[in-house]
């Protein structure tokens, strides 16, 4: 990397994919300041500030891009030697895992599936081009003891109609359940559940908002309940709820 050249700079001449990612890699570079990384290709002996920093500090900082943009690993992983070695052995710079319509979004997923490990894991599925079987049989099979929060913003349409009830009890450590379609079988989803702390979900009709008033008093761990009323729910009948 040529004296005074940006960490942009250094990425773009490394994969040719990178602009695309400008406003990521533009943040990062802002939180990093002046300091560069030791490339390859930086002649041997010359001195680099990013050197005085530790291991945490970086960590620390690369966990703060990761929070608002979980993709920023992948960055990370093409930057140099030092920081690959650094991304790869942190398990929880990959365990907010994001699914929307990229045409890689699975092959993406799998690898943060993979590098984090043992690490409880956030999903986030945005999309409705997988099918419900693709994300759950196939990918996050094996892995449902580690998801601690579980968000699904669009469901798949069509013939894809495998109810939650298959998968919701065996994410036995979840704490954050939020469906932004009806799901029918929700109020006994969350029956049985002893540490969910957030629910947020989606109800069609009246008999099914009864439903769920009358469950969620039983679910001792809640804190926060967010209910949305469907596009074809009408009714302006009172509440009679021991919620309300």
């Amino acid at each position: 990397m040529a004296q005074g050249s940006t960490l942009y700079d250094y990425l773009t001449s490394v994969d040719p994919v990178i602009p695309e990612r400008k406003v990521m890699t533009a943040r990062l570079n802002a939180i990093l300041g002046n300091l560069e990384c030791m490339g390859s290709d930086i002649p041997s002996g010359q001195y680099s500030r990013i050197q005085e920093l530790p291991p945490e500090l970086l960590t620390d900082i690369f966990q703060f891009a990761t929070a608002e943009d979980p993709t920023i690993p992948f960055v990370l992983l093409m930057t140099c030697r030092s920081w690959r070695t650094l991304v790869e052995n942190t398990s929880t710079l990959w365990n907010k895992i994001i699914i929307d319509e990229g045409p890689d979004s699975l092959e993406r997923a799998q690898a943060q599936l993979y590098y984090s490990k043992t690490a409880p894991l956030s999903i986030e599925i945005q999309n409705g081009r997988y099918r419900m079987i693709s994300i759950m049989d196939r990918l996050l099979v094996g892995h449902f003891h580690r998801i601690l929060h579980f968000i699904w913003v669009s469901r798949p349409s069509g013939v894809d109609r495998v109810p939650l009830s298959r998968y919701i009890p065996r994410m036995r450590n979840i704490v954050t359940l939020a469906l932004d379609y009806p799901e029918p079988v929700f109020p006994s989803l969350i029956k049985a559940s002893t540490l969910l702390r957030r629910i947020d979900v989606q109800v069609a009709s009246r008999s099914d908002l009864d439903e769920l008033l009358a469950v969620v008093p039983q679910v001792l761990s809640l804190r926060w309940l967010t209910i949305l009323l469907g596009p074809d729910y009408s009714d302006s009948g009172k509440l009679d709820s021991k919620m309300m």
